[in-house]
């Protein structure tokens, strides 16, 4: 089974973006495209234990979003 991700568990994920691009000093875009290249090339890896790992992300076929990421790592961690 999945983690469930919230609303608010992105609200508090788009308010650590923020707080990171600050602390930067660089645009939440910025921070946003790069953990998308991340995600972009965790999800081209070819190891079949990743690829569950990926999908147990969005166990619904959503896509991963940076926010999604965060929330998810956030209820792993």
């Amino acid at each position: 089974m999945g983690t469930i991700i919230t609303e608010k568990n992105l609200e508090e994920a788009r308010h650590a973006i923020a707080l990171l691009a600050v602390k930067e000093g660089v645009s939440e875009t910025e921070i946003c495209a790069s953990i998308m290249e991340a995600i972009s090339v965790g999800l081209a890896n070819q190891n079949p234990a990743v690829q569950a790992r990926w999908r147990s992300i969005t166990p619904n076929g959503e896509r991963i979003t940076p926010e999604r990421l965060i929330a998810w790592a956030a209820k792993k961690i």
